[in-house]
């Protein structure tokens, strides 16, 4: 199955929790349940999306934790809970992945703090830091079949970021206690929202790709949308938009709404180049993307809130080499001083035009 496909599935677990949709969506029978065996190649697929994921996002974390003033460990994992399956699913998924906690490990990121402390797949986080899984409280403004995963996240981001921290977790029927030396990373969280639409958006720790783009572009790819949205973490800007007292929705794209919100788009295009180039990626790259990228889907109302796509290559290619100078020298990158004031909307400041 493509990973496209595997994604939509998962869609369909969450939201509906139908298994006659889930097996029309695996190209099974129209009718009757789904026998757990046949879940098998997309939790497969699902897995591997989510650890990529993961993987390439926290590389641009990592990389970058020098640049935030909020900071917490990179534990290397991907992470699921049984709470994201419903309907015949759940308890396949149950099965599949050894969930006997509200969280479970997807898998490792190769070489980060869960791998080296011989973390596992299917191992079922039972307690980190002295504090069960199971004690974490959800917020109310979190999504049910994520709660769980948030709660997770917010109490590790309360953690020392380069300390070492004890982490329970039962595999097979045993407890066992690993010690995971994380490593320090800008604060984020990274998810994918199932999705056929091609979006990808931040909310000042929540960094979300749309499965449609995470399945459709390759690494590189995904890496340029991430770096942006985490731009927008970096420099604080969905509060300094709170602050600014905007409009979101379709009352975004008037009046003074406009300046502020191109403000942003431009100065995380900017600041993305630098998040790539300190990541180990060309600093070229982000310019690369879109004069592909650009043409197939930018456009609708987000021209009134957004830089035409053309502009956007042109201002990072022309953001490359001050990139590339910044690391050379040991520089942070000038937006990094802006992050603390109040936006101005003057966002042609900053954009290149192209010719």
């Amino acid at each position: 199955m493509s990973q496209k496909g595997s994604m939509v599935f998962r869609q369909v677990l969450r939201k509906c929790g139908m298994a006659i949709v889930a097996a029309a969506a695996l190209g099974g029978a129209s009718k009757g349940a789904v026998a757990p065996d046949d879940y098998r190649a997309t939790f497969e697929a699902l897995r591997a999306a989510d650890i990529r994921l993961q993987r390439i996002g926290e590389r641009l974390a990592t990389a970058n934790a020098a640049l935030c003033d909020r900071r917490q460990p990179a534990l290397g994992v991907a992470l699921h809970g049984p709470d994201q399956y419903l309907g015949d699913a759940k308890a396949a998924a149950i099965a599949h992945f050894a969930f006997s906690s509200p969280l479970g490990i997807a898998g490792t990121v190769p070489g980060g703090a869960a791998d080296k402390a011989g973390l596992q797949a299917d191992d079922s986080i039972v307690s980190i830091a002295g504090r069960g899984v199971d004690t974490l409280t959800p917020g109310p403004d979190d999504t049910a079949a994520t709660a769980r995963l948030a709660a997770f996240d917010r109490f590790v981001a309360t953690l020392p970021d380069a300390t070492p921290l004890s982490i329970e977790v039962r595999r097979a029927g045993a407890v066992m206690a690993r010690e995971a030396t994380p490593r320090p990373a800008c604060r984020a969280r990274f998810e994918q929202r199932d999705a056929d639409d091609a979006d990808v958006s931040a909310d000042g720790v929540l960094v979300q790709i749309s499965s449609r783009l995470l399945g459709e572009l390759d690494d590189e790819g995904v890496a340029v949308l991430l770096a942006h949205e985490l731009a927008h973490n970096v420099l604080s800007h969905r509060r300094r938009l709170d602050q600014a007292g905007v409009r979101r929705g379709l009352l975004a794209g008037f009046g003074r709404n406009v300046g502020l919100f191109r403000q942003t788009e431009v100065e995380a295009d900017v600041l993305a180049v630098h998040l790539l180039a300190r990541a180990g990626y060309d600093p070229e790259l982000g310019a690369r993307f879109w004069q592909s990228f650009g043409p197939r889907y930018a456009g609708g109302l987000r021209l009134r809130t957004h830089p035409a796509w053309r502009d956007r290559v042109a201002t990072m290619m022309a953001e490359a080499p001050r990139a590339r100078a910044a690391m050379a020298e040991g520089r942070m990158p000038a937006l990094i001083a802006s992050r603390n004031r109040p936006l101005d909307g003057n966002w042609q400041a900053l954009l290149v035009e192209a010719d």
